[in-house]
Protein backbone atom coordinates (compact mmCIF):
# COMPACT_ATOMS: atom_id res chain seq x y z
CA UNK A 1 0.00 0.00 0.00
CA UNK A 2 2.87 2.38 0.81
CA UNK A 3 4.45 1.65 -2.56
CA UNK A 4 1.15 2.44 -4.31
CA UNK A 5 0.81 5.75 -2.43
CA UNK A 6 4.37 6.69 -3.40
CA UNK A 7 3.74 5.83 -7.04
CA UNK A 8 0.56 7.91 -7.13
CA UNK A 9 2.24 10.84 -5.36
CA UNK A 10 5.20 10.85 -7.77
CA UNK A 11 2.91 10.63 -10.79
CA UNK A 12 0.63 13.45 -9.63
CA UNK A 13 3.47 15.63 -8.40
CA UNK A 14 5.36 15.17 -11.65
CA UNK A 15 2.29 16.23 -13.59
CA UNK A 16 1.84 19.21 -11.26
CA UNK A 17 5.47 20.24 -11.76
CA UNK A 18 4.57 21.34 -15.30
CA UNK A 19 2.88 24.35 -13.72
CA UNK A 20 5.74 25.38 -11.42
CA UNK A 21 6.71 28.33 -13.63
CA UNK A 22 3.17 29.25 -14.59
CA UNK A 23 1.00 32.04 -13.26
CA UNK A 24 -1.10 30.40 -10.60
CA UNK A 25 -3.27 31.74 -7.83
CA UNK A 26 -1.77 31.35 -4.37
CA UNK A 27 -4.32 28.75 -3.27
CA UNK A 28 -3.64 26.55 -6.33
CA UNK A 29 0.13 26.92 -5.93
CA UNK A 30 -0.20 25.96 -2.26
CA UNK A 31 -2.20 22.83 -3.14
CA UNK A 32 0.51 21.73 -5.57
CA UNK A 33 3.20 22.19 -2.91
CA UNK A 34 1.13 20.25 -0.38
CA UNK A 35 0.74 17.45 -2.91
CA UNK A 36 4.51 17.19 -3.28
CA UNK A 37 5.05 17.21 0.48
CA UNK A 38 2.10 14.98 1.40
CA UNK A 39 4.27 11.95 2.24
CA UNK A 40 7.27 11.89 4.55
CA UNK A 41 9.40 10.00 2.05
CA UNK A 42 9.01 9.38 -1.65
CA UNK A 43 11.00 7.23 -4.07
CA UNK A 44 11.82 8.10 -7.69
CA UNK A 45 9.40 7.07 -10.43
CA UNK A 46 11.19 3.72 -10.79
CA UNK A 47 8.69 1.10 -9.55
CA UNK A 48 11.45 -1.14 -8.17
CA UNK A 49 12.83 1.70 -6.04
CA UNK A 50 9.34 2.56 -4.82
CA UNK A 51 8.83 -1.02 -3.69
CA UNK A 52 12.29 -1.14 -2.10
CA UNK A 53 11.65 2.06 -0.15
CA UNK A 54 8.25 0.81 1.03
CA UNK A 55 9.76 -2.52 2.09
CA UNK A 56 12.63 -0.75 3.86
CA UNK A 57 10.24 1.47 5.83
CA UNK A 58 8.11 -1.49 6.88
CA UNK A 59 11.18 -3.50 7.90
CA UNK A 60 12.63 -0.66 9.98
CA UNK A 61 9.31 -0.01 11.72
CA UNK A 62 8.91 -3.73 12.50
CA UNK A 63 12.45 -4.07 13.82
CA UNK A 64 11.98 -0.95 15.94
CA UNK A 65 8.77 -2.35 17.42
CA UNK A 66 10.35 -5.76 18.07
CA UNK A 67 13.58 -4.37 19.51
CA UNK A 68 14.68 -5.99 22.78
CA UNK A 69 17.54 -5.21 25.12
CA UNK A 70 19.10 -8.12 26.96
CA UNK A 71 21.42 -7.14 29.80
CA UNK A 72 24.72 -8.83 30.55
CA UNK A 73 23.40 -10.36 33.78
CA UNK A 74 21.14 -12.86 32.04
CA UNK A 75 17.90 -11.14 33.02
CA UNK A 76 14.84 -11.35 30.80
CA UNK A 77 15.06 -9.22 27.66
CA UNK A 78 12.87 -6.12 27.69
CA UNK A 79 11.16 -4.12 24.97
CA UNK A 80 10.99 -0.39 24.49
CA UNK A 81 7.70 0.20 26.35
CA UNK A 82 9.06 -1.52 29.45
CA UNK A 83 12.32 0.40 29.17
CA UNK A 84 10.42 3.69 28.84
CA UNK A 85 8.49 2.96 32.06
CA UNK A 86 11.73 2.28 33.89
CA UNK A 87 13.30 5.46 32.50
CA UNK A 88 10.31 7.40 33.81
CA UNK A 89 10.20 5.86 37.29
CA UNK A 90 13.68 4.66 38.25
CA UNK A 91 16.18 6.88 40.07
CA UNK A 92 19.00 4.32 39.89
CA UNK A 93 21.59 6.09 37.72
CA UNK A 94 23.44 2.88 36.80
CA UNK A 95 20.21 1.24 35.65
CA UNK A 96 19.17 4.32 33.69
CA UNK A 97 22.52 4.54 31.90
CA UNK A 98 22.43 0.83 31.08
CA UNK A 99 18.98 1.13 29.49
CA UNK A 100 19.94 4.33 27.65
CA UNK A 101 22.99 2.68 26.12
CA UNK A 102 21.20 -0.64 25.63
CA UNK A 103 18.44 0.79 23.45
CA UNK A 104 20.97 2.59 21.28
CA UNK A 105 22.77 -0.69 20.69
CA UNK A 106 19.49 -2.29 19.56
CA UNK A 107 18.99 0.31 16.85
CA UNK A 108 22.40 -0.32 15.26
CA UNK A 109 21.02 -3.43 13.57
CA UNK A 110 19.19 -1.39 10.94
CA UNK A 111 21.78 1.32 10.32
CA UNK A 112 22.42 0.00 6.78
CA UNK A 113 18.68 -0.02 6.05
CA UNK A 114 18.37 3.57 7.23
CA UNK A 115 21.27 4.68 5.03
CA UNK A 116 19.58 3.06 2.04
CA UNK A 117 16.26 4.72 2.98
CA UNK A 118 17.97 8.13 2.95
CA UNK A 119 19.60 7.42 -0.40
CA UNK A 120 16.35 6.42 -2.13
CA UNK A 121 14.25 9.14 -0.46
CA UNK A 122 16.75 11.84 -1.48
CA UNK A 123 16.64 10.62 -5.08
CA UNK A 124 12.85 10.75 -5.01
CA UNK A 125 12.86 14.27 -3.56
CA UNK A 126 15.24 15.44 -6.29
CA UNK A 127 12.87 14.06 -8.91
CA UNK A 128 10.11 16.22 -7.41
CA UNK A 129 12.30 19.31 -7.70
CA UNK A 130 13.83 19.52 -4.21
CA UNK A 131 17.51 19.46 -3.29
CA UNK A 132 16.94 16.52 -0.92
CA UNK A 133 14.36 15.12 1.51
CA UNK A 134 15.25 17.72 4.12
CA UNK A 135 14.31 20.52 1.75
CA UNK A 136 11.08 18.70 0.90
CA UNK A 137 10.18 18.53 4.60
CA UNK A 138 11.01 22.22 5.11
CA UNK A 139 8.78 23.14 2.16
CA UNK A 140 5.54 22.10 3.85
CA UNK A 141 5.10 25.14 6.10
CA UNK A 142 3.58 27.76 3.77
CA UNK A 143 6.93 29.44 3.18
CA UNK A 144 10.05 28.73 1.14
CA UNK A 145 12.42 26.26 2.85
CA UNK A 146 15.18 28.85 3.31
CA UNK A 147 12.67 31.23 4.95
CA UNK A 148 11.49 28.41 7.23
CA UNK A 149 15.07 27.82 8.38
CA UNK A 150 15.44 31.50 9.26
CA UNK A 151 12.07 31.58 11.03
CA UNK A 152 13.06 28.57 13.10
CA UNK A 153 16.25 30.34 14.17
CA UNK A 154 14.30 33.51 15.01
CA UNK A 155 11.86 31.62 17.23
CA UNK A 156 14.64 29.62 18.88
CA UNK A 157 16.54 32.76 19.87
CA UNK A 158 13.33 34.15 21.38
CA UNK A 159 12.85 31.16 23.69
CA UNK A 160 16.54 30.41 24.26
CA UNK A 161 16.94 32.56 27.42
CA UNK A 162 13.96 30.82 29.05
CA UNK A 163 15.21 27.39 27.97
CA UNK A 164 18.70 28.05 29.32
CA UNK A 165 17.26 29.22 32.65
CA UNK A 166 15.11 26.09 32.87
CA UNK A 167 18.10 23.92 31.93
CA UNK A 168 20.16 25.55 34.69
CA UNK A 169 17.42 24.96 37.28
CA UNK A 170 16.86 21.33 36.27
CA UNK A 171 20.61 20.65 36.27
CA UNK A 172 20.92 22.11 39.79
CA UNK A 173 17.99 20.04 41.08
CA UNK A 174 19.36 16.87 39.51
CA UNK A 175 22.75 17.71 41.02
CA UNK A 176 21.09 17.88 44.44
CA UNK A 177 19.41 14.54 43.77
CA UNK A 178 22.36 12.59 42.37
CA UNK A 179 25.41 14.61 43.32
CA UNK A 180 27.62 16.86 41.24
CA UNK A 181 29.96 14.00 40.36
CA UNK A 182 27.13 12.63 38.19
CA UNK A 183 25.60 16.00 37.23
CA UNK A 184 28.54 18.45 36.95
CA UNK A 185 27.68 22.17 37.28
CA UNK A 186 28.10 24.13 34.09
CA UNK A 187 27.95 21.04 31.87
CA UNK A 188 25.17 19.50 29.76
CA UNK A 189 22.71 17.39 31.74
CA UNK A 190 23.44 13.64 31.31
CA UNK A 191 20.65 12.64 28.93
CA UNK A 192 19.74 9.39 30.72
CA UNK A 193 18.64 11.30 33.87
CA UNK A 194 15.76 13.24 32.29
CA UNK A 195 13.09 10.55 32.59
CA UNK A 196 12.62 9.95 28.88
CA UNK A 197 14.42 7.62 26.47
CA UNK A 198 15.14 10.51 24.09
CA UNK A 199 15.24 13.42 26.60
CA UNK A 200 12.38 14.96 24.62
CA UNK A 201 10.27 15.72 27.68
CA UNK A 202 11.26 16.27 31.29
CA UNK A 203 7.85 15.82 32.91
CA UNK A 204 8.78 12.50 34.51
CA UNK A 205 11.45 14.17 36.68
CA UNK A 206 9.31 17.23 37.45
Amino acid sequence: ANAEVMAATVELASEAARFDQGRLSEDVRRKLVLLKTSVSAVAPSDAALQQELADTLVTMEAEYARGRYCGDDGDECVGLSSMERTMAESRDTDQLLELWDGWRNVSQSYRDKYERFVEIANAGSVELGFADTGEMWRSGYDMPPEVFRGELERLWFQVRPLYESMHCLVRAELGNQYGTAIVPPGQPIPAHLLGNMWSQTWGNVY
